[in-house]
């Protein structure tokens, strides 16, 4: 009888031990997950903290640069035209570049609030491309740096979609090939039609992005290395600003990319977003629009 019990206080005290082993490992875990959660806030915490200052410099920055160009040009004579026209340049540069960063700010916060709207115009693709071209003159000719646009398709590819957005997708992208090219290099732009969607290359000589960072260079804020994933100045919203915008527009962006080889962007887009037949209006830039009747807005 005396065996019996103690045989059966024996079986209890072993699952009383087994429960206390599996609590304090759940608790282990739970432990363990909520040092990663803090972790995880501290480098969220630290990554807006150097956001918000970066964008501090770069709204403040390209304003101090235009003003002071601006007075200076205003302070040369009728013999310094040559002066003027190459200060005119650099204000011009700030400028775009000041709306640029507003743009994804602007779009970002859009994204996040999740109140925008798809508005479709016809446009030529090969125009925006050649326009986003002698957007960024400047900083081509800065870097010595040659950009190509090979298309197969003579006057291009001619579409239906949100051309603010795609020109601002597009954007990011360039800008990055040429914030990361070397001096001399050259960057590609391929336009490639296939009948009911296209796809757009851009192709850079740069240091290129190592495998496993690849999956991580559209998160918001996140650097990887020296890489890419940074609008010009580096604020981090660039290539996350492009990835939301191509999934929302229903396009998409594949990557490939080699350490010293540089990378290539592909954006493969539908040729037509919407199916509404009414859309009327034609542009070839994101802020201007050409109607039908000629009437520029």
């Amino acid at each position: 009888m005396n065996n019996s019990n103690d045989e059966e206080l024996l079986r209890e005290l072993k699952r009383r031990v087994e429960e206390q082993k599996q609590t304090v490992d759940a608790l282990n875990r739970i432990n363990d997950e909520l040092l990663q959660v803090n972790k995880r806030l501290e480098e969220s915490e630290a990554l807006k903290s150097h956001f918000i200052s970066n964008i501090s410099n770069e709204i403040v920055n390209p304003f101090t640069a235009i003003v002071g160009l601006s007075r200076s040009i205003l302070a040369l004579d009728d013999s310094q035209m040559g002066l003027a026209r190459k200060m005119a340049g650099m204000i011009f540069s700030e400028a775009f570049h000041l709306d640029y960063q507003l743009k994804n700010i602007f779009m970002a916060a859009s994204l996040e609030a999740g109140n925008l709207d798809i508005n479709c115009l016809k446009t030529n693709i090969l125009k925006v491309i050649q326009n986003l071209e002698e957007t960024y003159r400047y900083d081509l000719l800065n870097k010595h740096l040659e950009l190509v646009i090979e298309h197969s398709t003579g006057a291009g590819v001619e579409i239906t979609c949100d051309v603010e957005k795609v020109e601002l997708m597009l954007s990011n992208i360039i800008n990055n090939a040429i914030l990361f090219s070397d001096p001399g290099k050259t960057i590609i732009i391929r336009i490639i039609n296939h009948e009911d969607f296209f796809s757009i290359e851009i192709e850079d000589q740069g240091p290129g992005i190592a495998q496993e960072d690849i999956p991580r260079i559209f998160d918001r804020f996140h650097r990887v290395s020296t890489q890419i994933n940074s609008v010009r100045r580096g604020n981090g919203l660039g290539l996350s600003v492009s990835k939301a915008l191509s999934d929302f527009l229903g396009a998409a962006i594949e990557v490939e990319s080699e350490q010293g080889r540089g990378s290539l962007f592909r954006v493969v887009m539908p040729v037509k977003i919407t199916d509404n037949a009414d859309i009327n209006g034609y542009s070839t830039a994101g802020n201007e629009t050409i109607f039908e009747d000629g009437l520029i807005f």
